[in-house]
């Protein structure tokens, strides 16, 4: 691979936010007396009506929403995983063009990126603001690099999910899969390191893998 041009997902790649989201799952849950387990949360991410299966009665609905509110504002402070900020200074210092491609909002990523202070790290910063299609449709991919000026040869995509490694497939992108061991609550990790557009999988951001 001959790589000058490097996309990173934001959610639970870059940032904590899968930890945030389980959090505040559990607040809310508490808040009208149901208290399942970390997994039995987490295997419903993105499932709208997961709560119902879980217990929360309808008398309870609006408390339990109410509560899940908070998650927005905990979204805009959220920390990076340790060493992801040392690696993308690397990277830009080396000469590399760098993307942000996200399913987030423009105004959780520039809360969010700025309350961490690397917003200016980014070349091309792609929100679902920026498009009808979403990973792991390729177009948000596709907007980023047109943007960077880059050859799709060129890229490398960082993620860490499934909508990130079929995202990859789809715009026939090889793809650096983050997947730290506490990552297993929320995915099957064999399953994604076997998916075709996988070409390395990398445990801690210190182990960020080489680019040739």
């Amino acid at each position: 691979m001959n790589i000058d041009t490097i996309l990173f997902d934001w959610d639970g790649t870059l940032a904590q936010t899968l930890e945030v989201w389980l959090q505040t799952f559990k607040e809310a849950y508490a808040k009208v007396g149901v208290y399942p387990d970390d997994k039995d949360i987490s295997s419903r991410f993105g499932q709208w009506d997961a709560y119902i299966e879980l217990g929360v009665g309808p008398k309870d609905v609006e408390v339990y929403s109410q509560h899940l509110e908070t998650v927005y504002g905990k979204l805009e402070k959220v920390e990076l995983y340790l060493g992801a900020r040392a690696v993308l200074e690397s990277l830009k210092q080396d000469g590399y063009k760098l993307g942000l491609v996200s399913t987030s909002t423009s105004k959780m990523l520039s809360s969010a990126l700025g309350n961490n202070n690397i917003e200016h790290l980014f070349d091309v910063i792609i929100s679902a603001d920026d498009t009808h299609k979403h990973k792991p449709d390729p177009t948000p991919l596709f907007i980023a690099i047109e943007q960077l000026g880059s050859k799709i040869e060129n890229v490398v995509f960082v993620g860490d999910s499934d909508k990130d490694t079929g995202a990859a497939q789809n715009a026939r992108i090889p793809l650096f899969l983050f997947s730290p061991p506490q990552h297993a609550l929320y995915y099957d990790l064999d399953a994604l390191k076997a998916e075709p557009a996988v070409k390395a999988s990398f445990d801690s951001w210190e182990d960020f893998p080489e680019i040739r």
